[in-house]
């Protein structure tokens, strides 16, 4: 299986950003969103993400599964200092 990278191998912008110049480059990016239909048959895996913060610790979980089958292929978690405003 084959899967295609959605964001490009070079950053589009760096991530040193101020909360105020990161509201802005969000601004700026979020014209870019194209909103197009989905061609189901070309989709074999989908993910689901969270993340949580309390008490400046971030918490992440991300879990990947086949599509349309739901099954469950790897899972990963996180945990680390909240180091941004959020």
């Amino acid at each position: 299986m084959t899967v295609k990278p959605l964001l490009p191998e070079k950053p589009l912008h760096d991530w040193g950003l101020s909360p105020e110049d990161a509201r802005k480059l969000q601004t700026t990016l979020s014209a870019q969103l194209t909103d197009e239909p989905l061609a189901l048959d070309d989709i074999s895996l989908v993910a689901g993400v969270d993340v949580s913060v309390k008490d400046n610790v971030s918490r992440a979980a991300i879990v990947v599964l086949t599509f349309p089958g739901m099954e469950i292929i790897e899972i990963e978690r996180a945990t680390r200092p909240t180091d941004y405003p959020y």
